[in-house]
């Protein structure tokens, strides 16, 4: 599945860029609207879940690519069994009713340093051709919004896209590039999927 291949490729980059004994640690936004009976309303309707792994159990199954897939899938799944996103929904609900002055007091240290300390959010929608039925003109590429730091995939047609992008400061632009072709090169090494093309 297009997710498996996106998830993976996403885990081995990250596990090649963390700190030697360091945790990766992901977002992933999870859709609420239909739990909550909400339809389509103007704003975001999810809430980004926490799942951390730690770099020694993301390199023991880099050369396994569709191990790597289902360890993604299952560290998810298991997030979502407990209710996770309803405690980060609440929190950011909560958050947002808080005055400046005790969100910055309860604040992480890295939350406050310059640059401040971020979690990779990472969002896979799926298909988007069924966006353009109807279109009178043929669509080629898409671009989706990313986050301040995030990677972003999607499939079109027969082609699975990744937009990486970050904030200035958390990354140098030498950086993103590297993090990108890392994780296309080993998407197309462990799975015998043609090159890669790359977008600035």
């Amino acid at each position: 599945a297009g997710s498996d291949l996106f998830f993976a490729a996403v885990l081995a980059a990250a596990a090649d860029h963390a700190a030697a004994d360091g945790v990766v640690r992901l977002r992933l936004p999870v859709d609420l609207r239909q739990a909550l009976g909400l339809g389509r309303p103007l704003g975001n309707g999810c809430s980004a879940i926490p799942v951390e792994f730690t770099r020694s159990e993301l390199l023991t199954l880099r050369d396994q690519p569709p191990a790597l897939a289902r360890l993604a899938r299952d560290r998810l799944t298991e997030q979502i069994a407990r209710g996770v996103q309803w405690t980060t929904a609440l929190e950011c609900l909560a958050v947002s009713a808080a005055p400046r002055w005790l969100l910055r007091r309860g604040a992480r240290p890295g939350l406050l340093a310059e640059p401040r300390t971020n979690t990779l959010v990472v969002t896979y929608l799926g298909s988007i051709d069924r966006h353009f039925v109807g279109a009178d003109l043929k669509i080629h590429s898409a671009r989706t919004h990313t986050a301040t730091w995030g990677v972003t995939g999607f499939r079109l047609g027969d082609r699975l896209t990744f937009n990486v992008a970050s904030f200035v400061g958390l990354w140098s632009r030498a950086e993103l590039e590297r993090f990108t072709r890392d994780l296309a090169e080993w998407l197309v090494a462990g799975f015998q999927l043609p090159p890669p093309e790359y977008m600035p």
